[in-house]
């Protein structure tokens, strides 16, 4: 994370000079964008190099506002990221503005000149709820909310973020925080940091989730759980008008999904289902069969026994991230140091434990083996993308060459199942 302080400054500083009424509204019927299709490519009017694709749900504007996401992607695949939520912003009657300009692993000035920017159009042309502002973000950018939502504290409604987990410091700083919608690929990289923030959240009282799926570094393909999750709790806190119609249909889809087969689920992870549908739903509908199954798992042992399994891998991860940095520093020098050629191929592979990873990767317990594809993705994005890249910035092609043979010999990644 790279200039926080700056970022909440800069933020505060438009957030006050945002307007206190709701002249949006006014403007709102104006406005000539197609209704219930994504449309690409709308210019921010106080920042014309600015754009981002938008999406108004059907009915709009009528005599009402309407919740704010503002979708920041890693690589600024704006319509990309939009499609992602479309079909739960067409069922829940949500506007999505999607940049164009934010990036991750860059300094976060781009990622704030495009929210800013949004920020502001949203206000003048758009008749926008202002205490139901949302804000979605992967990987860089999911860190990113974290330290934004600060200053725009009175109008976040909840953050949704995918595969990027922000520091304890951060997390504390935004305390009480907003409903968090996380989600992460189970052969992520990142996936334990996304676990750690997912159990702080709890042991806080906030309230929280975490969606998993089969898949590697991004967005879930589908976050239509997530928005659907942050409306519902929306409704529990008032900020939304309580729709029996919409909290009987996500009822059942829980309980469909609690009563299904189990497949190779293990013990914790149904015990995780079952208590996130307890928190959805206690004192909106019967949750008295969830809990007491929620409760007798809690009261078997083997659930601690995986718990403590999956904690001695995740720490097994944190301690690989160090491997990874010492090989990274091997392969970019600091300045003043002695150059050197870069190492052999099996020289780095070693290293970065690769064969031992390979053979992890094929165990039969499906947790060990996401431990060891985490690990061995880690290691291809560094010898695929910052290695390389860290070297040609010093005009040392040998060494990015090198890397990126390091990264082919890891091979094609498996997501998953």
């Amino acid at each position: 994370m790279r200039c926080v302080r700056d970022c909440r400054a800069v933020l505060l500083g438009l957030l006050l000079a945002l307007p206190a009424g709701a002249g949006a509204r006014d403007a709102a019927p104006a406005l000539r964008v197609a209704l219930d299709r994504p449309v690409p490519g709308m210019t921010a009017l106080a920042d014309p190099a600015q754009r981002y694709a938008l999406y108004l749900p059907p009915g709009y504007p009528g005599n009402r506002s309407w919740p704010l996401l503002v979708m920041l992607d890693p690589r600024g695949r704006a319509d990309d990221a939009l499609a992602l939520a479309l079909a739960a912003a067409r069922r829940n009657g949500w506007i999505v503005m999607s940049a164009e300009g934010s990036r991750s692993d860059v300094p976060q000035a781009g990622t704030l000149a495009a929210l800013q920017a949004l920020l502001v159009d949203a206000e003048g042309r758009y008749a926008i709820d202002r205490h139901r502002l949302y804000l979605a973000g992967m990987s860089g950018t999911a860190k990113t909310l974290w330290p934004v939502a600060q200053p725009l504290r009175a109008r976040v409604a909840g953050l949704l973020g995918c595969a990027g987990a922000p520091t304890a410091r951060e997390v504390a700083a935004l305390r009480p925080p907003p409903p968090f919608a996380g989600c992460s690929g189970r052969r992520d990289f990142n996936h334990a940091s996304m676990r750690t923030l997912d159990d702080s959240l709890a042991r806080i009282g906030a309230a929280h989730r975490l969606d998993t799926f089969a898949g590697l570094h991004g967005w879930s393909a589908d976050l239509g759980p997530a928005i659907d999750w942050l409306q519902l709790q929306a409704m529990r806190s008032g900020l939304a008008p309580m729709d029996a119609g919409r909290v009987d249909a996500l009822y059942a889809q829980a309980a469909a999904a609690l009563d299904a087969p189990a497949g190779d689920e293990d013990a914790l992870q149904r015990y995780r289902a079952l208590d996130q549908a307890v928190r959805d739903f206690d004192g909106l509908r019967d949750v008295t069969g969830w809990r007491a199954r929620r409760d007798a798992l809690a009261a078997d042992p083997a659930l601690e026994r995986l718990r403590a399994e999956e904690r001695g891998l995740h720490d097994d991860e944190r301690r690989y991230q160090q491997v990874v940095d010492a090989w990274f520093a091997r392969m970019a020098p600091r300045s003043g140091d002695a150059p050197r050629g870069p190492p052999a191929l099996a020289e780095s592979l070693r290293m970065l434990q690769v064969p031992a990873l390979r053979r992890l990767a094929g165990d039969a317990d499906r947790a060990r083996a996401d431990s060891a594809w985490r690990r061995l993705a880690l290691a291809r994005a560094a010898a695929g993308s910052y290695a390389p890249e860290r070297a040609r910035g010093r005009g040392d092609e040998a060494m990015a060459r090198a890397a990126l043979a390091v990264a082919e010999a890891i091979g094609p990644l498996d997501p998953g199942t």
